[in-house]
């Protein structure tokens, strides 16, 4: 009588060709789907890094990695923040030095009396302000600088002693300049004026009119007091 349980001949080795044949597959599947899982985080990481190299600092690699690859994402992030903050500064540097450069050329144009020059209107920050107080502080110069030649034309060419400085609301040194403009303007018109009213009189016949030694109170000298003299004598004689 046969064993029921007993393998029919031929059926052990098929059996055990079978299950060789499953971890052979099982095995060429994990295989395959290692390399293709390695050949995908090698492509996504050549990807990251020539994105990198472009300057493409919001670039980063999946969070979801795993083992090395997650090891490798998290150090490829350290590293991509890192550049990003460098690359930063050396653009502050770089802004820095131009801005610098801008400044100096500028003060070079202003020693050379080119009032007309200005620093950029768009510039942030402590470099901003810098530029706002120089753009103010040329445009006084190139103001001083038409009121006086306007001042020439008017006082020195047309007559028009009455005529005064003024550059607005300033203080200091400004405000002291503008009134030393002023008070020559005075100075050299007072004599001027005083002349006129004695060559009037005597025009007119009033020869008792004779030119004042002294103005406000401070003696004539120089050339106003020759004139002065000059012009009393001819007028009593």
């Amino acid at each position: 009588m046969k064993n029921p349980k007993a393998p029919v001949s031929g059926q052990a080795p098929a059996a055990a060709a079978a299950r060789r044949d499953r971890r052979k597959k099982s095995l060429s599947d994990s295989t395959d789907g290692f390399w293709s899982e390695v050949n995908g985080s090698a492509t996504a990481l050549l990807n990251a890094l020539t994105s990198l190299r472009s300057d493409d600092f919001s670039v980063r690699l999946p969070l979801h990695w795993t083992g090395m690859a997650g090891q490798a994402a998290n150090a490829f992030t350290e590293i991509v923040v890192s550049s990003e903050r460098k690359a930063k500064e050396l653009a502050e540097l770089r802004q820095a030095a131009a801005e610098t450069n801008a400044l100096l050329n500028a003060l070079n144009a202003l020693e050379r009396g080119e009032f007309s020059v200005r620093l950029p209107l768009d510039w942030i920050g402590t470099a901003g302000k810098v530029a706002d107080t120089f753009n103010r502080v040329v445009a006084l110069n190139e103001q001083m600088a038409k009121e006086l030649a306007r001042l020439r034309r008017s006082v020195g060419r047309e007559g028009r002693i009455h005529q005064r400085a003024s550059l607005g609301e300033v203080g200091g040194s400004w405000a002291e300049s503008v009134e030393l403009i002023n008070d020559l303007i005075a100075d050299l018109g007072q004599p001027t004026s005083e002349m006129a009213r004695v060559i009037g009189s005597v025009a007119k016949g009033d020869l008792s009119q004779s030119m004042a030694l002294e103005i406000d109170g401070r003696p004539l000298q120089g050339e106003f007091l020759r004139s002065a003299k000059t012009v009393t004598q001819w007028s009593t004689n």
